[in-house]
């Protein structure tokens, strides 16, 4: 009622939710046994209410041509600590290596893929250090990309043709 769970972020609605658990509930009742509620302890994975996904993409048409490619991708969380999202990327025809830079996070750390085939999809999940398929063997760098508050600078190497971000901001209520 007064969008106290959720926020409108370009046009879109994200909810905002907790992810928890309600332990030892035991009912509250009056003298003559009504019940009028419910007591219990709640058990939530995180001190901040989590966010609906946010989703941008990166897409180089021309992806060879071009080298650096870059992308801005800017997060707005209450959360002053890093946020893990998941990356699609999309290799274009000649595949090869690729590099993905954050310089608005640390320039010299690098999440770097070797030797990757025409057409490759790759799916990264830095929250559980996941890479789909067998890409994880032709990870150069165990360095997963991670995000900041505010604008992420990215700088692109290779043919990469799109690059999708998801990640879920997280927020005091």
């Amino acid at each position: 009622y007064l969008a106290e769970s959720y926020e409108s972020k370009g046009g879109e609605t994200k909810r905002m939710y907790f992810n928890c658990r309600f332990m030892n509930p035991s009912k509250i009742e009056t003298d003559d046994g009504a019940v009028v509620g419910y007591q219990f302890t709640i058990e939530c994975d995180s001190a901040l209410a989590w966010q609906e996904t946010t989703t941008q993409k990166a897409e180089f048409p021309d992806s060879s041509s071009v080298s650096p490619k870059q992308a801005t991708i800017e997060v707005d969380t209450d959360t002053k600590e890093y946020t893990y999202p998941t990356l699609t990327i999309q290799m274009g025809e000649s595949g090869g290596d690729l590099t993905i830079i954050n310089h608005s996070d640390d320039s010299s750390r690098i999440t770097q893929f070797v030797g990757l085939g025409s057409n490759a999809k790759i799916t990264m999940r830095g929250d559980i250090n996941f890479v789909s398929g067998g890409y994880y063997e032709k990870l150069a760098t165990q360095n997963f990309v991670r995000l900041m508050d505010g604008k992420n600078k990215f700088g692109f190497t290779g043919d990469v043709v799109s690059v999708q971000f998801e990640w879920q901001n997280r927020r005091f209520l």
